[in-house]
């Protein structure tokens, strides 16, 4: 489905990222636990589902943790791999991407694809 439109998850994924950037979202009790255990000796290795890498923000080596469904540091172009920064994403999806939720008045009314400035692509 993405392949095909990417705009609906831009629009799920907006608030989200934006608040990753901006730092709203910011490591728990549990990431620092992951910390305190690494220097304990204790962990070996940290699987992740998360994607906003709040593990190495409390402090836990790069090293130790495996992000299974990648992360949100570099964003690449689905069709050619071009990378772009996290912060190139996000200030597309703050300008460009309508927010769903209601709560950026700021934002745009209308969602304009994100191209990649390598190939043109929507990806």
């Amino acid at each position: 489905v993405f392949e095909e439109c990417q705009l609906p998850f831009l629009e799920v994924k907006r608030d989200f990222s934006l608040k990753l950037k901006d730092k709203v979202l910011k490591p728990t009790a549990a990431h620092f636990m992951l910390k305190l255990l690494e220097e304990h000796g204790l962990l070996t290795k940290i699987y992740t589902q998360n994607v906003d890498c709040l593990e190495t923000e409390a402090g836990v080596s790069k090293e130790k943790v495996f992000n299974v469904h990648g992360k949100m540091t570099t964003i690449s172009c689905h069709y050619c791999r071009k990378e772009e920064s996290f912060a190139t994403f996000v200030d597309h999806l703050r300008h460009k991407v309508k927010d769903i939720t209601g709560e950026d008045t700021t934002a745009p009314d209308k969602t304009e694809p994100m191209l990649c400035t390598s190939c043109g692509r929507e990806g």
